[in-house]
């Protein structure tokens, strides 16, 4: 239950770190949805965050979808939002240059 409640702070922190792509997070327990902004798209930027080492599933047009296995420890979830931040972090810059 504990990491259930963790994910939640987790990605919410994450939208409001990376506003210019995310829009918000929603879900609950270990089932959460990352809400991408229009102009994003989950299945083009999917690749990169599994080529960094997560790996994670599209709901949708704009939505990342994390769910973890129930036997995931703490830090593996903290360190899988850091390693999604670190990639939608980098998203506008791609952006502006295409």
């Amino acid at each position: 239950r504990a990491k259930g409640e963790a994910l939640g702070p987790l990605l919410r922190q994450l939208a409001q770190d990376v506003p210019e792509v995310c829009e918000t997070a929603r879900g609950q327990g270990l089932l959460w949805g990352l809400v991408m902004r229009p102009g994003f798209v989950a299945r083009e930027v999917l690749p990169r965050i599994q080529e960094a080492g997560v790996l994670l599933t599209g709901a949708g047009e704009s939505v990342l979808r994390f769910s973890p296995p129930l036997v995931v420890s703490m830090a593996e979830l903290e360190e899988g939002v850091r390693v999604v931040r670190g990639v939608l972090s980098a998203l506008p810059a791609l952006k502006a240059t295409a």
